[in-house]
């Protein structure tokens, strides 16, 4: 399919993902960048592939901001040697650098999210489907 120019999408357990930690760190690498680095442990029974992250930024009243999504060249560091599928505890490291909003985000949530065929993009939070 994809030497027709066609995206094949596997039907990955989105449960078999879990956010392990996250922290967002203004001008830690950049100034006016916010890093957002995090841990995905693989934490179902089978292997998965590599998911998309989306990062969501909140402002006081804990509405949504802004939001984007990243995939795993976006997100892995170049040097990562980890490729699909991923076995059952493996940590996946993520480091995503945005422009810093200031003061308008007072919080920030990290999303595990896989891509579907005919859904879209699919995250655990349920909330509004973000079109990359």
């Amino acid at each position: 399919c994809e030497a027709l120019g066609l995206s094949v999408y596997p039907t990955w357990n989105l449960s078999a993902y879990t956010v392990r930690g996250s922290e967002a760190v203004a001008g830690h690498t950049t100034p006016g960048a916010l890093d957002v680095i995090a841990n995905i442990a693989v934490t179902g029974n089978e292997p998965v592939g590599l998911p998309i992250v989306r990062v969501t930024l909140r402002d006081r009243w804990n509405e949504a901001i802004g939001a984007r999504a990243f995939s795993a060249r976006d997100y892995l560091d170049l040097a990562s040697t980890l490729r699909d599928p991923l076995p059952p505890g493996t940590l996946i490291p993520v480091r995503v650098r945005i422009a810093d909003p200031g003061t308008a985000a007072s919080g920030y949530e990290v999303d595990v999210c896989i891509m579907d065929r005919r859904a879209g993009l699919i995250c655990p939070a349920g909330r509004e489907p973000f079109r990359p």
